[in-house]
């Protein structure tokens, strides 16, 4: 995966610049903040301490939680 030898810091610089790229009107800190959160999740994932859920799961427990099912 792209920036995968890179520290934490500079990988979340390069999502961030990635992103600028698609839409220059994002403003940088929404992007920095949701690089950072990309990062804290998928070493979480990558350590263990979550799990996976399917799709399909996922949207049938958010409709139940919304009344929409």
């Amino acid at each position: 995966m792209i920036g995968d030898g890179l520290p934490e810091e500079s990988r979340a610089r390069l999502a961030g610049r990635l992103i600028d790229r698609l839409d220059p009107r994002v403003e940088q800190e929404v992007v920095v903040m949701w690089a950072w959160e990309l990062e804290r999740r998928s070493a979480e994932l990558h350590a263990g301490e979550v799990e996976t859920v399917p799709l399909g799961e996922a949207l049938t427990k958010a409709r139940k939680a919304l009344g929409a099912v």
